[in-house]
């Protein structure tokens, strides 16, 4: 027989602060894929944030007050915005954010347009670290998204 609850107690979580302090935040709808570069990057000692969804990586970023230097985001995340999309949103609003995009099929030149550098998948880890390590000693320009690197 079911019982009827007189109240129900709703959990509601604390504002996600899941971004503060981080060097990177990774933004990868893949799980698998997501924690194998997150793991990556953790053995290179960085403290990664990390997103399923670019709704998921502006929830992180845009009300933390240290924001992440570098956002790691794949080209492809499924529904709604796409990582270059992420990647124009967040810069207006974190100018000095650094930007990497990933992805394992086409690119056009607008999307590298939008970014610091392009690394498609597969990838090294060593390679990402190197990328990730290149753009953050970027500084950023009035307006400026420097070309991809390859």
């Amino acid at each position: 027989m079911a019982r009827l609850l007189e109240s129900v107690e709703v959990f509601q979580p604390a504002p996600a602060k899941a971004g503060e302090g981080a060097d990177v935040l990774l933004v990868e709808n893949d799980d698998s894929v997501r924690r194998c570069i997150a793991e990556m990057m953790g053995d290179a000692g960085l403290r990664v944030a990390e997103a399923a969804s670019a709704s998921e990586a502006l929830a992180i970023m845009l009300p933390a007050s240290t924001p992440a230097a570098v956002l790691v985001a794949d080209l492809n995340l499924g529904w709604g915005m796409d990582g270059a999309e992420l990647i124009a949103a967040l810069s207006g609003r974190v100018p000095s954010l650094r930007a990497v995009l990933i992805s394992a099929g086409e690119v056009t030149q607008e999307k590298l347009d939008r970014c610091d550098a392009f690394l498609p998948k597969p990838f090294h880890g060593d390679d990402l670290i190197r990328t990730i390590k290149a753009v953050r000693g970027r500084q950023p320009g009035p307006g400026d998204r420097p070309a991809a690197l390859h």
